[in-house]
């Protein structure tokens, strides 16, 4: 998993709000996002509509935040998201307008997307 890029500076507003832009990248396939919030270790984020990648993608892409040489903790640190003793725990984005959670504890692609897809064909 290559890390993430984070697109433009995270700003502090007049609103005392984090806002910028978050770059996914695994395998060639890039997911953009934008940073909604963030509590207890969970990431929340919005995703920009791309018609060229799938769900399923969206989903592999961002498990490979799991994966042992994924440096988004880090860049969550240094871009002042994330406190210094923080740790990523989940990511949660809207996929169709379905919640999806992917953690450290779970990020099995094959069985979060056959959920989300139940969820999307009920």
């Amino acid at each position: 998993m290559s890390v993430t890029e984070i697109a433009g500076r995270f700003d502090i507003l007049r609103t005392r709000k984090v806002v910028g832009d978050i770059v996914f990248e695994k395998d060639g396939i890039s997911v953009m996002t934008e940073y909604v919030a963030h509590n207890e270790g969970l990431l929340f984020v919005r995703s920009y509509i791309n018609q060229n990648t799938t769900p399923k993608q969206i989903i592999e892409v961002l498990a490979g935040c799991f994966e042992n040489n994924c440096e988004l903790q880090e860049v969550l640190r240094v871009s002042s998201i994330f406190e210094e003793d923080e740790s990523l725990e989940g990511i949660v984005i809207s996929i169709k307008n379905i919640p999806v959670l992917i953690s450290r504890k779970f990020h099995n692609t094959e069985e979060i997307y056959e959920n989300w897809n139940k969820s999307l064909n009920k």
